[in-house]
C-alpha cells in the first residue's frame, strides 16, 4: 500500500484492472447478499438487477472523478 504512487502507466493499468476485478467480485456478492432475501421469488431478480444499474453508476461516477484528478 502506497507503493501505487510510484508506478508508471502500465503499473496504473494493471492495479487499475485488478481493483476493477476486485469490485465486480464484491458488486456481484453484495447484490447477490441483497437478492437473496427474495430468493425463490420473482422479486429476487428485480432486485439484483436494480443493485447491479446502481452500483455500476456509483462506480463510473468514481472512476470518472479518479481520471479526472489523476490528470492533476
Amino acid at each position: 500500500p502506497g507503493s501505487w504512487r510510484f508506478l508508471d502507466s502500465k503499473g496504473r493499468a494493471r492495479v487499475r484492472a485488478q481493483s476493477q476485478d476486485a469490485w465486480r467480485a464484491w458488486r456481484d456478492a453484495e447484490c447477490g447478499y441483497q437478492a437473496s432475501r427474495y430468493a425463490g421469488g420473482s422479486l429476487a431478480r428485480v432486485l439484483a438487477a436494480s443493485c447491479v444499474a446502481e452500483l455500476n453508476a456509483d462506480r463510473a461516477i468514481a472512476l470518472t472523478y479518479l481520471e479526472r484528478n489523476e490528470a492533476m
